[in-house]
């Protein structure tokens, strides 16, 4: 069986027909489309993927000096195989553990616990907080000590501390209320010539020391002059030969004004009893006593309680 040839039509003058001058420019764009849609591609590919490093990269400088878990969250939610995502993993792994640690402080942490935190996050914003707390534990501590010692102490290691103000006018009121050296003297001088007569019974010497009615004089409230010389005298009896005090020397004294206006020392010291008889009884006291003198240095105010006797 004879193929039958299929002829092309053609021109008379042996050309293309208008079809087939047609097709060719098709293909050719056909082709030009597809070439230009895979540059497209490429170049979109490389633009995402260049977009997607810069906002990474821009995701991670905002968590340079950042301690928000919330950016760290975010950086690696949107980022978790991104060029710094170990790092940022360490490092948010290291702000958890931070965090936890610093709400257990924050209940009621010690002076030794903040200096140790601040150590151990020395870079941190709550570092800041640490010196904060130190601060005010300081200040509570010198308050609750309220010697001159414990407040210049404080002032010694918080230059600028918060509590700097009240510190100063703290120190001037402990000094206001430091007695001189000569008050110190003079209030030395008035105990022990009221105890020289109370050991000798001398009525006399003994109103030169007190104010005419002292507010307490053992356990007699509102004591007269005569109510003092009365309490005295009954310590006495026939089978004691002598007695005598002994002032140790541990006074301490504050200075404050009444409402008056006044200058007010309050005393804390102790003294012994020596007592000499005849009999079985009592030969020695030890007491604590508490003293209040008035700007003249007379005793309005006196009791004593025993600590020991034999």
């Amino acid at each position: 069986m004879e193929e039958i040839e299929v002829l092309q039509p053609k021109n008379t003058d042996g050309n293309p027909t208008k079809g087939e001058k047609n097709r060719k420019p098709l293909v050719i764009s056909i082709v030009f489309i597809f070439i230009l849609l895979g540059i497209a591609g490429g170049l979109y590919y490389l633009y995402t993927g260049q977009q997607e490093e810069n906002d990474e990269n821009t995701a991670y400088l905002i968590l340079e000096d950042n301690e928000s878990l919330d950016d760290y969250e975010a950086y690696l939610k949107h980022f978790p195989n991104g060029l710094h995502a170990e790092e940022v993993k360490e490092r948010y792994n290291r702000l958890q553990k931070m965090y936890s640690e610093w709400r257990g402080l924050a209940i009621g942490g010690t002076r030794y616990e903040y200096e140790r935190f601040k150590k151990n996050y020395s870079n941190s914003i709550l570092a800041y907080q640490c010196d904060i707390k130190i601060d005010s534990l300081d200040w509570i501590a010198a308050m609750e000590d309220g010697s001159p010692e414990a407040i210049a102490t404080y002032i010694e290691e918080h230059p600028n501390g918060r509590y700097l103000s009240e510190a100063s006018i703290a120190q001037e009121k402990i000094s206001e209320a430091q007695p001189s050296d000569e008050e110190k003297i003079a209030i030395e001088m008035a105990l022990s010539t009221f105890f020289k007569a109370f050991g000798n019974n001398d009525e006399e010497t003994l109103n030169t020391c007190i104010t005419p009615v002292m507010t307490k004089f053992l356990s007699k409230s509102n004591a007269t002059k005569v109510d003092v010389a009365g309490i005295i005298a009954r310590t006495y009896n026939e089978h004691i030969k002598s007695c005598r005090f002994a002032l140790n020397n541990d006074y301490a004294i504050k200075k404050s004004r009444n409402e008056a206006g006044e200058t007010v020392y309050h005393v804390s010291f102790s003294t012994d009893q020596y007592i000499e008889r005849d009999n079985e009884g009592k030969t020695f006291g030890s007491y604590t006593a508490e003293a209040t003198l008035t700007e003249q240095f007379k005793i309005s105010s006196l009791t004593m309680t025993e600590a020991s006797r034999r």
